[in-house]
């Protein structure tokens, strides 16, 4: 499936302010489930320099820095990806590593971020690791029912929800409110899985869905590493496993570092409004 994507970020401020350095995460990646065919990147004041690299999760970033002062500040991009993977299941698992507790063996090194817990409450029992291993005793610790029952449950039993405010709730927050938005449903199935000794990850980016009246929306979901598979993705908040319809931009241990703008103004008493817009769409072939 080929689909294009356009995301636009606009700010307006009360009063001209400075802009500090920028960083951005909007390139789609490169990878077995993907193809990123054509990128570009529009940045509305034109700034001083540009430049891009990886950072420390394997992800493309653009450092911007800027000259002067300015009232707005407008980021667009423009993407073509074709995905790759019609079956999420298109492989074959390492079956002397495939139940629970996984050996990850050589890879234990690289993948030590995607196994640490934040600390829960001293002295409180930890109701996500008990329900991890309700989860883990159901499907009699194989590994790949596991985290397809996981992806499942939470989809049945939490209500998703749209919430403008930024951040990330913490794994307890949605756990006790039985709600979140993606990005928050996305954290407690990481939270799930290493509370296992699961490896997994935080993955920002798109969704091709039906679903989107206005066009998309920025889209989060989670990643865990099977031994013979690779990173593979489940997405709580439509109970899928992830395939065709979603687009990978960035990946990392924490939400944080998958923010597609990181960057701020310097200015006395200045008041800023943002405005965003995000279309994915299949791209159609007109035959001749």
């Amino acid at each position: 499936m080929e689909l294009e994507i356009w995301h636009s970020t606009r700010y307006d401020f009360s009063e001209a302010v400075f802009l500090e350095p920028h960083v951005l995460r909007f390139q789609p990646r490169s990878d077995g489930a993907q193809l990123l065919q054509e990128f570009s990147l529009d940045v509305d004041p034109q700034p001083a320099g540009m430049s891009s690299g990886l950072d420390s999760a394997g992800n493309t970033v653009t450092h911007l820095w800027f000259d002067g002062v300015h009232r707005s500040l407008t980021i667009t991009c423009r993407a073509s990806v074709e995905t790759l993977r019609d079956n999420p299941f298109d492989f074959l698992p390492d079956h002397c590593r495939s139940r629970l507790p996984v050996f990850y063996a050589a890879e234990s090194d690289a993948l030590r971020p995607y196994l640490h817990r934040n600390p829960h409450g001293l002295g409180e029992p930890d109701q996500i690791a008990i329900f991890a291993s309700r989860i883990r005793d159901a499907a009699r610790g194989e590994l790949v029912p596991l985290l397809t029952s996981l992806n499942n449950t939470i989809f049945e039993r939490f209500e998703r929800v749209t919430r403008q405010e930024p951040g990330v709730w913490s794994p307890e927050r949605t756990w006790r409110e039985k709600r979140g938005a993606c990005r928050d449903l996305a954290a407690l199935f990481v939270d799930v899985c290493r509370s296992l000794g699961i490896a997994a990850r935080f993955v920002s980016g798109y969704e091709e869905s039906e679903l989107y009246r206005d066009g998309g929306e920025l889209h989060a979901w989670a990643e865990a590493y099977i031994p013979g598979a690779g990173w593979r993705g489940y997405d709580p908040s439509r109970g899928l496993a992830v395939a065709q319809s979603h687009v990978a931009v960035a990946a990392a241990a924490a939400a944080a570092g998958t923010a597609p703008i990181v960057g701020t103004y310097r200015g006395s008493g200045v008041t800023a409004e943002m405005e965003t817009e995000v279309r994915v769409e299949r791209r159609v072939e007109v035959l001749a």
